[in-house]
């Protein structure tokens, strides 16, 4: 499962297995699993696939276990801060919106369903008490950092200091984008509609578990028959559950549309406040005739840009109010480490105040133009002063934030085992 935001708690606050306790922070064990874990993830971000000698592995473990208990020593002070609060309604949001930030990195729903290797709604119960720890932690550290900064004097400093050990500064772009999302159609949806109809419809031929295997688009639920267990209201969305609850037993709901899709409904028990149903959910995902339609319109537009170019900003200024729509006018240097691979290639090839080819992304259609571009270049204060400013805040902050854990583990129990 991938949870990149979650890397540092998951390795902090999982308990596996009683694989052997290598340390205890307040009454909290810190397992060797955990602490394995996290040496690979150390490997993986350093770009290697294995330790090269006893030396490096050892010290990699102990930096491992050093940074699960500070993790660990954070979260103790912060439960102990009665300033700290952290609701049910913070956890939801920031899950939803990790959650909307992925769906539209992978494309879909059910992209992000596919990688993460279960349903959406499964790995946000799954991931609540991890986040509700995250953000405990996190408003504590803004507490106690909160009037921490730095200054141009220790910029200048910092500079001075590491000049010579800077990064290259990669290439950057100042450039417009158009883009003319794929989107289902109402023809479509209707399509998918009918689809789960004829499926409610061949229930007494077919076991809606059999269905559900074959044809639900879920894929937490699907090798299960589409079996959501036993859930409270206020576990799924809204619309799944106004029809779920109204449901008597055995009963088959017409299809339901929700964010995720369309959803056919089985109630297969009731339990006090508690139901039980499956589910066969069929994502709205656009065809080959929509992405036609979509391509035709972007051509429609090049046609116009390619008799005025200088309309380009102002038909992309537009479009970026539509939601999910990523068209933009890029005024501030982007690198190019920070964007896509197919949008970068088009701009490196691009002339100041051109534009490109229309560019087939996995749910759009993109028209990029260059306003202007620079090379790697070394890092000075005058063409990267925020990208040093923040490097010097990093510095500046880890070193702070060490000064404190080293007084707050004077107050917490921490016992370390062989």
């Amino acid at each position: 499962m991938i949870r990149n935001f979650l890397i540092l708690f998951s390795f902090c606050f999982s308990i596996e297995s009683a694989d052997g306790i290598v340390a205890v922070v307040g009454d909290f064990p810190i397992l060797k699993s955990s602490v394995l874990q996290s040496a690979q993830m150390l490997l993986v971000q350093q770009g290697k696939q294995s330790f090269s000698n006893q030396e490096e592995l050892n010290s990699t473990l102990n930096e491992s276990l050093e940074n699960l208990i500070n993790q660990r020593v954070l979260f103790e002070k912060a439960k102990q801060d009665t300033d700290i609060v952290v609701t049910n309604d913070d956890v939801v949001k920031y899950i939803d919106n990790y959650v909307d930030n992925l769906v539209l990195q992978h494309g879909s729903k059910e992209n992000l369903e596919n990688v993460l290797g279960q349903s959406i709604n499964s790995f946000k119960r799954d991931s609540w008490e991890d986040v509700y720890k995250l953000i405990t932690t996190e408003r504590f550290q803004q507490k106690i950092l909160m009037d921490f900064d730095v200054s141009i004097k220790d910029v200048k400093a910092f500079f001075k200091k590491n000049s010579s050990d800077l990064p290259l500064l990669p290439k950057r772009y100042k450039f417009s984008i158009i883009d003319i999302p794929v989107v289902a159609s109402e023809n479509r949806k209707k399509d998918i509609y009918n689809f789960l109809i004829s499926i409610k419809d061949s229930i007494e031929f077919n076991t809606f578990e059999k269905m559900a295997t074959i044809h639900s688009d879920d894929p937490g639920s699907s090798m299960n028959g589409g079996d959501l267990g036993y859930i409270s209201r206020g576990t799924l969305v809204k619309e799944f559950e106004k029809v779920a609850f109204g449901l008597e037993v055995g009963q088959i709901s017409d299809p339901v549309l929700s964010d995720f899709g369309y959803h056919l409904i089985l109630l297969v028990d009731r339990k006090g406040e508690k139901i039980r149903t499956k589910h066969i959910l069929k994502t709205i995902t656009p065809d080959d005739n929509d992405k036609e339609i979509a391509r035709k319109k972007l051509i429609k537009i090049n046609n116009v840009i390619n008799n005025n170019i200088n309309s380009f900003d102002s038909i992309a200024s537009v479009f970026s109010k539509n939601e999910n729509n990523i068209s933009s006018v890029k005024d501030d240097w982007v690198f190019a480490t920070d964007m896509d691979e197919k949008i970068e290639k088009e701009l490196s090839l691009l002339e100041k105040n051109s534009f490109s080819f229309p560019i087939e992304m996995n749910n759009s259609f993109l028209i990029v133009k260059l306003i202007d571009k620079k090379e790697e270049a070394n890092a000075t204060l005058e063409n990267s002063w925020s990208f040093i400013k923040n490097l010097t805040y990093q510095e500046k902050l880890t070193n702070k934030l060490n000064e404190l854990l080293n007084v707050y583990k004077k107050e917490i129990y921490i016992k370390y085992y062989n």
